[in-house]
């Protein structure tokens, strides 16, 4: 049975931006070369995005227990 790749994080830098911090990050972004740019979420966006993550997880640990399954039966005696 072919094996998956392995999953290999990058690094993700988050930064959060407030009325009250907005103009200091600009200025560092700007002092760092980075472009000024915003990904925005609500609360409720980023709510459903952690639930989404786990939904995605949950069902790669099903998938895998399903192939472990198929696998065993297929090499039994």
């Amino acid at each position: 049975m072919p094996q998956a790749d392995q999953f290999s994080s990058r690094n993700v830098k988050w930064m959060v931006v407030t009325p009250d911090n907005v103009q200091e990050v600009f200025d560092k972004l700007e002092a760092e070369g980075s472009p000024i740019v915003i990904f925005a979420l609500t609360e409720e966006g980023w709510e459903n995005l952690t639930l989404n993550m786990a939904d995605l997880l949950k069902l790669v640990q099903q998938q895998k227990a399903i192939n472990i399954a198929y696998e065993e039966y297929y090499q039994q005696d």
